[in-house]
């Protein structure tokens, strides 16, 4: 499920379970960056609980790492190492673990994930070949234009390819050696580690880092000396997390995530990053870009929040506290209904399956999930997981109710998208009132918004000064971003920034302006300096005699004399008659290339909006929907109901093979979902004749090189050795066909190109597996070395506990295991194995053994008998709370019931349980931006203006000859009202 839109609905709906982490202060380093590593965290933590195992789920701290928010770039893999020890040393300084820090790296993954990775894959590839094409053709157009573009990126520059945060690769290889490097490094000299226990799996060991995690979870419940009070943090960025937290039924239990921003929420941060790096508040209430990120820097990164999994176990005993289990044999439990709300949101999003077209997250589907979960108890007669297995009959009953509301479901999001347009003319219309009132103000006339010109309100003038302070610093490599809130204040914004000569866009799906200052080639600055001083005079003049034009404000002579002088940020390039202005090749090479940054993201922008206007042939919510999907998603016709029954049994499976996951581990290393697309739940009948048909066969994981093969796209085809790296775009390649260059990708819905489905083809395993077998023997050491399962390793110091008992496998004679057991001592079981290593000097030797888990006994689906819960978060009374997708829901009911608006009207579905129960609705998602460039291509025609490609600057119309003028800049045009 998406990881911000989950999230943010849990954060909503159960606030309680989410508490922002309260960190120390650590000293600085010279690049602005803190240094955690030198804080000694031995005390008591600030944040009230004390943590006796953190876990680290080391994808969401690689990733990061190599591509961090704030900061410079990295310039080498070394640096990305540093970066990854820096931010281990933040997260350890504050969670503080008492026990056991276990390391995960994602290692080879079941063939279900693969999918996922593959696409994601591929899709990176595609989007970094269309960025590479697209600068390709905006250098030959500034070529075209007289203007030369900034230098192309040196080829022996660092690049990274964030595709080799994949098993196999010499990435991974040279990370796992910096990661046992630096534990052993920790541990000898570190205070804080000296009685720590830990465990590094690398990415050579088979399973997903979280997975990884939650299995030795598991195994450690049931073995004898378990600690059942322990507390157990996991930091990690996957949504999964918590749902896998909650299937382990310990309640101590903490997730540990940076902070989730919306919009709003990051402009906020923003600010008070920007004054905590001011150390003073801003008196305009302007976000400083600049001390924000060096606050960011400071602190290694966004800020920490707390989920508290025993919190939210709280808000799911009174979520279901009124259920009835009248007519069942069961009565209300706890542990059974968390495993069934764990199933739940399986439905709405996994990494494994698609969702049903009728479930989406923002359509409030886990609130429905769980609202007709509830109401039909009675009727289901009983829970519909035990223990990690699903019992099918129940859950065709619960997919059938959902089945009954597909239909109003799907025709309720079309009328509201129907809606959405309806008030994306509206935009329309009040861009071409915007541009309008800028035009008349420019020509001396009046505005139909009232005068914009000098500044009336309190709001104009800030902004009238926050763009004149912008204009007069000269900024040239620099933007500034404006949310002016209404139209009256964004025809204000155009019209200053004309007056100032700055440029006003709104990039693709956002509301706010960047504005910039475009620079005048050189022989037009030196045109507009010669006349310099004669123009000055002559404008500060007729500002002077004419007060009533200009209110005698000061603003008005300013602006007066910056348009004649030719000052400001770029000497007013609409007198040049340049709409899109760029650098000259004398100027600052930062500045250069800057706008030429600013450009290639317009042009990219593009591809959202081509994405958008692909044709929709589902039509869904309207007569003959169903029929259309299944032909057009996944070609099955109306005469054609065993391939369905085919898709149908692939998809229980799959729900089946997702649940045995969370809660018993990997089933089955080779069973894959073989379909981009879900079945309707309408159509999930007979599924317990399905049952004797479905068996796992448990397989072995991968190799991580075949891994590779199977996810990798060609263009990443650098970080293969070289036979196998042949196959990808040999012509006789037997798999040749497993590597295209382009796909389509299908949004299905959705609004914006990250969310659309790659149709990617499958990979068939015995046709890769014959192509590689041949192959293997073409490897070197080195790389069949990298093509090998590894195990885990331990790792404690010689005279810690755990250290005592391992160093006496350095030495033994005939000795080549050590099992040991949980104890107060030690923080988990397990057997280590010969060889054991010494690292560091005698006094402070460090021992590194192999690791073999112990075996799973089987899953404990409840609380252990000896765990005493967490004092309890909820007062009295207390519960979930209507999340923001419901109220949207019933402020849309509510237009419906009135008559206006795009409402559902009296009935509702899914809706007309949104109004009786908290949380239940959709989310209104803010109007495309590409709206705004639409109603700028209709104005211009109005306006007698040349509409200018953003991102090419050719002209559409003939150009003019007026000097002066007025410019309205988004993602996709530029009008110059002249």
């Amino acid at each position: 499920m998406g990881v911000p839109a989950f999230y943010r609905w849990l954060a909503e709906k159960y606030p309680k379970t989410v508490v922002d982490c309260v960190e120390a202060e650590a000293p600085p380093l010279a690049d602005g960056s803190s240094d955690f590593g030198a804080l000694d965290w031995r005390a008591p933590s600030p944040n009230g609980t004390e943590v006796d195992n953190l876990y680290l789920d080391m994808n969401g701290v690689i990733h990061p790492c190599a591509r961090p928010e704030v900061g410079p770039a990295p310039s080498s893999e070394e640096h990305i190492f540093q970066n990854i020890e820096k931010y281990i040393d933040r997260l350890l300084a504050a969670v503080r673990p008492r026990r056991l820090i276990y390391m995960a790296v994602d290692g080879p993954a079941p063939r279900a994930k693969m999918n996922q990775q593959r696409s994601r894959r591929f899709k990176a590839a595609k989007d970094a070949a269309e960025r590479d094409a697209a600068e390709e053709r905006l250098r030959a157009e500034w070529r075209a234009r007289g203007l030369e573009p900034p230098p192309k990126r040196d080829a022996a520059a660092f690049a990274f390819d964030s595709n080799v945060i994949t098993p196999g690769t010499q990435f991974m290889a040279r990370l796992a050696a910096a990661l046992r490097a630096y534990v052993a490094r920790r541990l000898a000299s570190h205070p804080a580690w000296r009685g720590l226990a830990v465990v590094l799996s690398d990415a050579s060991v088979p399973g997903e880092g979280e997975h990884k995690i939650m299995e030795h979870i598991r195994a450690q419940r049931a073995m004898p000396g378990y600690d059942a009070n322990m507390w157990h943090c996991v930091h990690g960025l996957d949504a999964d997390l918590i749902m896998l937290a909650l299937a382990t039924h310990e309640p101590r239990f903490l997730i540990l995530r940076e902070v989730v921003f919306s919009a709003k929420d990051r402009k906020r941060q923003l600010r008070q990053d920007g004054r905590a790096g001011l150390g003073a508040a801003d008196d305009d209430d302007e976000t400083d870009e600049a001390a924000a990120t060096a606050a960011a820097l400071r602190r290694g990164g966004k800020p920490l929040q707390f989920l508290r999994i025993h919190t939210l176990r709280e808000y799911l005993a009174v979520e279901f506290e009124r259920m009835s289990f009248r007519g069942t044999a069961v009565t209300f439990e706890l542990e059974r209904l968390i495993d069934d709300f764990v199933f739940l949101c399986f439905f709405v999003g996994n990494d494994f399956l698609p969702h049903m077209p009728a479930l989406e997250i923002h359509d409030g589907a886990i609130d429905t999930l769980m609202s007709l979960y509830r109401d039909g108890m009675g009727e289901l007669g009983g829970f519909v997981t035990d223990r990690g297995e699903v019992d099918l009959a129940r859950a065709e009953l619960l997919l059938r109710k959902i089945g009954a509301y597909e239909e109003e479901v799907l025709s309720r999001r079309r009328r509201r998208d129907a809606g959405r347009l309806r008030m994306v003319g509206e935009r329309e219309r009040a861009v071409a009132a915007e541009v309008a009132s800028a035009a008349a103000v420019a020509a001396g006339g009046a505005s139909p918004y009232g005068s914009l010109f000098p500044p009336q309100t309190a709001d104009a003038l800030k902004l009238w000064k926050q763009l004149e302070a912008f204009a007069d610093a000269r900024a040239y490599d620099q933007t500034l971003k404006i949310e002016p809130n209404g139209g009256i204040l964004r025809a204000c914004a155009h019209l200053y920034c004309h007056m100032l000569g700055l440029r006003a866009e709104a990039g693709y799906g956002e509301r706010a302006l960047v504005v910039s200052a475009p620079l005048p080639t050189d022989a037009e600055a030196a045109a507009a300096d010669a006349a310099a001083g004669a123009g000055a005079a002559r404008a500060v003049a007729a500002s002077a005699a004419a007060p009533a034009a200009d209110g005698g404000n000061a603003a008005g002579g300013a602006a007066a004399a910056r348009r004649a002088k030719g000052g400001g940020a770029s000497g007013n390039a609409a007198q040049h008659g340049q709409s899109m202005a760029a650098p000259p090749s004398g100027a600052d090479a930062a500045a250069r290339a800057s706008r030429f940054a600013v450009e290639l993201k317009l042009l990219l922008d593009r591809r959202d909006e081509e994405l958008q206007a692909a044709r929709d042939d589902v039509r869904y919510g309207t007569p003959g929907w169903r029929e259309r999907y299944y032909a057009c998603k996944l070609q099955i016709g109306a005469d054609e109901p065993a391939r369905l029954r085919e898709v149908v049994q692939a998809y229980v499976e799959g729900l089946i093979w997702v649940l045995r996951y969370y809660y018993k581990g990997v089933q089955s290393w080779g069973w894959f979902y073989p379909y981009h697309y879900a079945p309707c739940a309408s159509d999930m009948k007979g599924l317990r004749e399905l049952a004797p048909r479905i068996r796992f066969d448990k397989g072995a994981p991968w190799s991580p090189l075949t891994q590779l093969m199977a996810v990798f796209p060609a263009r990443s085809g650098h970080a293969m050795p070289a036979p196998y790296r042949a196959l990808m775009g040999a012509r006789v390649s037997a798999v040749v066909d497993f590597f295209p260059s382009d796909f389509k990708q299908d949004l299905n819905g959705k609004k914006f190109g990250w969310q659309a489905i790659a149709v990617l083809p499958f990979i068939d395993a015995p046709r890769l597996h014959a192509a590689l077998e041949p192959l293997r023997a073409q490897l070197g050491v080195e790389e069949r070395a990298r093509d090998e399962h590894g195990p885990a390793r331990v790792y404690a110091r010689a005279d810690a506990p755990l250290g005592t008992e391992l160093r006496a496998l350095a030495g033994a004679v005939g000795e080549h295991s050590k099992h040991f057991v949980a104890s107060a001592a030690v923080a988990f079981g397990g057997t280590a194995l010969r060889p054991a290593e010494l690292h560091g000097d005698a006094a402070a030797s460090v021992v590194d053994c192999t690791l073999a888990p112990p075996p799973v006994a089987g899953h404990v689906s409840r609380l252990l008998p000896t765990v005493q819960l967490p004092a309890r978060t909820l007062l009295d009374g207390e519960g979930p709370v209507l999340s923001r997708d419901a109220k949207n829901l019933a402020k849309e009911r509510e237009r419906g019931a009135n008559g206006g608006g795009y409402g559902q009207g009296a009935r509702g579905g899914f809706g007309a349980q949104a109004a009786r129960r908290a949380g239940i609705g959709h989310a209104d998602r803010p109007a495309s931006a590409s709206a705004a460039a639409a109603g700028s291509r209709m104005v211009y025609h109005a306006l007698g203006a040349r509409a200018v490609n953003a991102a090419t600057g050719a002209r559409a119309g003939a150009p003019t000859a007026q000097a002066g003028g007025v410019r309205l800049s988004n993602a996709y045009s530029v009008l110059s009202l002249e």
